[in-house]
């Protein structure tokens, strides 16, 4: 009987190692941010431009911190996270390091502060178009459509349609 219960005491620890352990590490690295993008939208520029810049709002609903760390678009060869400093009577865009988002934080991007800066665009977007757009997390991409208009719409009631969550 003695010997019974130490094969038990080696076999546990085994099968833990072996099964329930990379199991659980699975599913922790498969795990999507939670995060939901409203009112997202690419602000329309000339077909000569290669710069853009993307706006709405974005809020992590989830229960964990999230780390927004880069982006893509398929239309961009770069997607960075600006902010618009002002100082004095001039405004200048900075890259913002990761951006940490608690549980329920929201990041406002708009025309004159922080923005999802899009570069490098060999074919601008056409206006009514959509396109997508994806940010970068510790827990991999999470992406939308976004609609690309000549000008911000005018209230949360324009913007209505433009509520995404993906």
């Amino acid at each position: 009987m003695p010997r019974t219960s130490m094969n038990n005491r080696k076999i546990l620890p085994s099968y833990l190692t072996r099964f329930i352990v990379p199991a659980l590490l699975l599913a922790a690295s498969t795990a999507k941010a939670d995060i939901n993008w409203d009112n997202v939208w690419v602000r329309a520029m000339p077909p000569t431009q290669t710069m853009t810049a993307a706006y709405g709002v974005i809020t992590n609903s989830g229960a964990d911190t999230v780390i927004i760390n880069g982006g893509s678009a398929d239309f961009a060869e770069r997607v960075e996270l600006h902010e618009s400093i002002h100082e004095g009577d001039s405004v200048r865009m900075v890259p913002m390091e990761a951006v940490e988002l608690a549980p329920g934080e929201s990041l406002k991007l708009m025309p004159g502060g922080s923005h999802i800066m899009l570069m490098g665009i060999s074919d601008m977007p056409m206006a009514e178009s959509t396109v997508s757009l994806c940010l970068t997390t510790q827990e991999g991409p999470n992406c939308t459509t976004a609609q690309v208009l000549r000008k911000a719409p005018q209230s949360d009631h324009d913007a209505h349609h433009l509520h995404m969550n993906h």
